[in-house]
């Protein structure tokens, strides 16, 4: 089936990505133009910084496309709808609930250091370990150094991304070859 001209400059999965990426930009034009409301919530200093928030959009953006790339991995491999879906939510509770349980239940039977390093294997838990050194931290503890390896964050996300389009690139490959 050819595709329309509509779908060669805007393709579908570019819209996931751009409603993760809109409502965040929305919010970060809408706050600096209501004001700040007068609030009893203690602040810290830097909570506000454009760069910080900028930093959270760009990283949710990123998990959204490693996730997009997982699901087109899932959806390359069912071979109908029904079988899809099923797979796609089997995927879904697994990576975003499996990792942290079996982290959770590793912390129970006393692993520490594999509990740690599973729950950091997750696209989730790579996110959130991010979000937590490159966002949060600068403005609880801007003195502190990183308490992980940002750098085995992104290749984290990184792996997840290449090992999903990878088999995904070859399995259509092969379908569109026969």
């Amino acid at each position: 089936m050819a595709s329309t001209p509509l779908e060669c400059i805007w393709p579908d999965e570019s819209v996931l990505l751009v409603s993760i990426a809109v409502p965040l930009l929305v919010v970060a034009v809408a706050v600096p133009l209501f004001g700040r409301v007068p609030t009893f919530l203690l602040q810290s200093t830097g909570l506000d910084s454009p760069r910080l928030y900028l930093r959270f959009v760009v990283l949710s953006v990123v998990l959204g496309a490693v996730m997009l790339a997982v699901f087109h991995l899932v959806s390359a491999v069912s071979n109908d709808e029904h079988r899809g879906l099923a797979a796609m939510v089997g995927v879904l509770l697994l990576v975003v609930f499996g990792f942290d349980i079996a982290s959770v239940i590793g912390l129970s039977v006393g692993g520490g250091a594999t509990s740690t390093a599973l729950a950091v294997l997750s696209p989730n838990g790579a996110y959130r370990t991010l979000v937590l050194e490159l966002v949060v931290a600068p403005v609880t503890d801007p003195t502190s150094s990183p308490h992980v390896d940002i750098a085995a964050s992104i290749g984290v996300l990184f792996a997840w991304t290449l090992f999903s389009l990878g088999p995904t690139g070859l399995l259509v490959w092969n379908r569109v070859d026969t």
